[in-house]
């Protein structure tokens, strides 16, 4: 007889759950991969000119996002507020890293009740001691300290075939309360364009 999966999948977790309570472990602590991502921990704006594309007509954006870590510090949640001529729109995101595929996630949702995966990279800044190293300026070089000129790259995309949109979001470290930020979008299979270029400065703590 037919059994649905999505009920016997939470079933075992559930099993997986009590055989853990049984046999209490320490949690786990978060490596150099998740602790980089306290780069972004606090209260952000940013600001920029959004060009005319699919998303829409020129305009000029402005953003705050309030970032903070999830109780364990395995993950973050942004809760996001962008302003444009339009109107507000607030959406939420949680980001961590991946340890199957080895590269940094991010689910975001917005309030048209869409969910989007985002996959993210970092590139070390030249000059880090290792691509697994990087420090303050002017400091000692630590695994999950930022450097300026550190890059990170996030990836996403919709649809398919003759339809699939991909859009990529550019962030480069310039302090430790501040980067630069270059959105790019690319449609039926041509080059990526740039359509926003911004700034984006830390509230200080």
């Amino acid at each position: 007889m037919y059994r649905p999966f999505l009920p016997s999948l939470a079933a075992a977790f559930a099993c997986a759950a009590l055989a853990g309570a049984r046999t209490p472990q320490q949690p786990p602590k978060p490596g150099p991969e998740i602790r980089r991502l306290g780069y972004f921990i606090g209260t952000w704006h940013e600001e920029g000119d959004l060009k005319a594309s699919m998303l829409g007509p020129a305009d000029h954006v402005r953003s705050t996002a309030r970032i903070e870590w999830m109780p364990g510090n395995m993950f973050y949640i942004a809760h996001n507020t962008q302003q444009t001529s339009a109107g507000v729109v607030n959406d939420a995101s949680i980001a961590g890293w991946d340890r199957d595929k080895k590269v940094y996630a991010a689910y975001a949702f917005d309030p048209h009740g869409d969910m989007r995966r985002i996959e993210g990279t970092l590139t070390r800044a030249a000059g880090s001691s290792s691509p697994a190293g990087g420090g303050h300026a002017g400091g000692a070089s630590t695994d999950d300290a930022w450097a300026p000129g550190d890059t990170w790259r996030w990836t996403t995309q919709w649809g398919a075939d003759a339809d699939l949109v991909k859009l990529r979001e550019t962030v480069k470290v310039t302090s430790a309360t501040a980067y630069d930020f270059t959105w790019e979008i690319a449609a039926q299979g041509k080059d990526f364009q740039t359509i926003l270029q911004g700034k984006a400065t830390k509230t200080p703590q």
